[in-house]
């Protein structure tokens, strides 16, 4: 079953956020989008221009065909979010009962088996939210809702973590290793071909790269980017799959499956066990 997102970022009006929240629905409003005034009601797609359209014509596909799905209400229970299905053959229905605003329309639809998610306990859903639109796939956190709905701990494995887990533990081995001392930027999302960018104990930049890419071809263009940041002074590592693994003069190949089995073991510490246990909901 396809994996979804709902940004539930309907008005600035935290009445109408709580009401859906209780009754377990998400909803969107592209009144503003519709061909004609008489038309901001309507749920065809075809009534609709630009994102108006596209978000509806989602939304009809994932209730003709059924979806897991994630619902973020913002300004609303920031720091959870609601986990449940829309089940297939779902309605859509345009209602102006939700908002003061009697002219303020809405498309709402009904989940069902929800599941209230605190990001305390589930952070990565937080930190792989798609950005921008209000209805889209969520392909990434697939494993993740699958396991929450079904109330089972995902597969211990290195494949079961979000890109932005496997960045976590990949740091974290290189610091127990002794290769890093400390960080100089963030983990991730700061440069488009870095992932980590720390400092060894001698005052040397670590450059790394982490990907969990299948595709060979994907890999060879990581590690080429890299090789960009080569100088006197700085060590390069890319973190890949063990399969992938390969020699080069300028850049220390560590496969992903090495770092998990390391940290997951408890060379380096129950901690570290007990981290992967959290990130995989193992309790």
């Amino acid at each position: 079953m396809q994996t979804v997102f709902i940004r539930n970022k309907l008005v600035d009006d935290p009445d109408i956020l709580k009401r859906l929240w209780d009754e377990r629905r998400i909803a969107i409003h592209y009144g503003h989008k519709a061909i004609s005034p008489d038309k901001r009601i309507s749920i065809d797609p075809n009534d609709y221009i630009g994102e108006g359209k596209k978000a509806l014509l989602r939304l009809h596909r994932y209730c003709e065909e059924g979806a897991i799905c994630g619902a973020t209400y913002h300004g609303y229970r920031p720091a959870h979010m609601l986990v449940g299905y829309i089940k297939k053959g779902s309605e859509i229905f345009g209602t102006y009962d939700y908002g003061k605003n009697k002219d303020l329309p809405f498309k709402v639809v009904q989940l069902d088996q929800v599941i209230e998610v605190p990001y305390e306990k589930y952070p990565v859903l937080s930190v792989i939210q798609p950005r921008g639109r209000t209805v889209t796939g969520w392909a990434s956190a697939e494993k993740h809702l699958n396991a929450i709905l079904k109330g089972e701990p995902m597969e211990e494995a290195v494949t079961s973590l979000a890109p932005e887990q496997l960045e976590v533990i990949c740091y974290e081995y290189l610091r127990v290793k002794g290769i890093i001392q400390t960080l100089q930027m963030s983990i991730g999302r700061t440069r488009k071909d870095i992932d980590i960018h720390g400092m060894d104990f001698e005052g040397n930049s670590v450059i790394a790269q982490v990907t969990q890419s299948d595709n060979l071809g994907e890999v060879n263009n990581k590690i080429d980017l890299l090789v960009g940041y080569k100088s006197n002074n700085t060590k390069l590592i890319f973190f890949g799959k063990e399969k992938h693994k390969q020699e080069n003069e300028n850049v220390q190949y560590i496969p992903i499956e090495e770092v998990f089995d390391y940290l997951n073991s408890g060379q380096a510490g129950e901690v570290y066990q007990l981290l992967i246990k959290k990130m995989l909901y193992i309790e």
